[in-house]
């Protein structure tokens, strides 16, 4: 166990213990309790869904100024490339199938896929930059109603994907570490709707995640590589942006924020299959953070 868990976990037992604690605030404290006990037990991360709330307690960052995701007010983003000449993504690489194979991962949170270290590149769209991609992984909810973490003036998606970026010369942890700095991650997001029909293009992801359903938590496992492009719209210079953070702990407030307007067409069928992935308390559903406070920053549009 990490010895910010250990501490916490200390801390908890001291605080519900304590007599003249109000009944609120033990009960917040009795779930980091549960939650952490049963990290401790399980080998998970020690935050859930269940109560975003507290991450704070644990995770200082996720209560920051600078906080993901947010709902994109549509009336009050700011052109773009309004002071600059337009460059357009060059997203090039995403087009090409690189041998060998993805390794997927059910981490008890979400379905994530992490690829082939310099295989896929991101550059252009207003990023300073080179930024090489490291993994997507997906957000849903117990119904259609809900499930993009983030909303388009109040409205929201069934899932959103996620493309997580290093700038180059960064890492996650590293020296220079890339969640150390405003702009040392770039994430892509995209928007899924529903549709009548299966989305075909879909076909080798829907497999991995049947595969990942009938293995435990945490197990990594290798599934072919695939056309990636297929989970990218085809208008990509359509967009909005804005600097936030990692929507989950730790919260880093590392992120520049792509999230296109176009969206790709997913089927009930399809959405099943994530809703069925097991997490150590039973399904992972919903695995969205509620919507953050913009505090003052802008928003940027296309």
């Amino acid at each position: 166990m990490q010895l910010s868990v250990v501490l916490l976990l200390g801390l908890a037992l001291t605080i519900v213990s304590s007599k003249s604690y109000h009944n609120g605030e033990m009960k917040a404290m009795t779930r980091i309790l549960n939650e952490l006990q049963i990290s401790r037990r399980t080998g998970s991360s020690g935050w859930s869904y269940s109560d975003p709330a507290i991450w704070s307690l644990a995770y200082p960052n996720c209560a920051g100024h600078k906080q993901s995701p947010i709902n994109v007010k549509t009336g009050i983003a700011r052109d773009l490339y309004q002071d600059e000449e337009f460059e357009g993504f060059n997203l090039d690489s995403f087009y090409d199938i690189p041998s060998g194979d993805f390794t997927a991962i059910n981490n008890g949170h979400t379905a994530q896929i992490s690829l082939p270290s310099g295989a896929y590149t991101t550059t252009g769209g207003g990023l300073d930059g080179t930024y090489n991609a490291l993994q997507f992984h997906f957000h849903w909810g117990a119904d259609d109603a809900s499930g993009s973490e983030h909303a388009v003036d109040g409205g929201r998606f069934p899932l959103e994907m996620h493309i997580v970026h290093t700038k180059e010369g960064y890492s996650i942890g590293g020296t220079p570490d890339a969640l150390a700095v405003s702009d040392g991650l770039a994430v892509l997001g995209v928007f899924f709707e529903l549709s009548d029909d299966d989305n075909e293009d879909l076909a080798p992801l829907i497999d991995a995640l049947e595969t990942l359903k009938d293995s435990e938590v945490g197990a990594s496992i290798s599934v072919p590589a695939f056309d990636v492009s297929v989970l990218i719209p085809e208008n990509f210079e359509d967009l909005y942006r804005y600097q936030g953070s990692l929507t989950t702990p730790p919260c880093s407030e590392a992120v520049v924020w792509t999230l296109f307007k176009e969206t790709i067409p997913i089927s009930e069928a399809q959405l099943s299959a994530f809703r069925a992935l097991p997490s150590h308390h039973g399904h992972i559903q919903p695995n969205f953070r509620p919507l953050q406070d913009l505090h003052g920053r802008h928003i940027y549009s296309t």
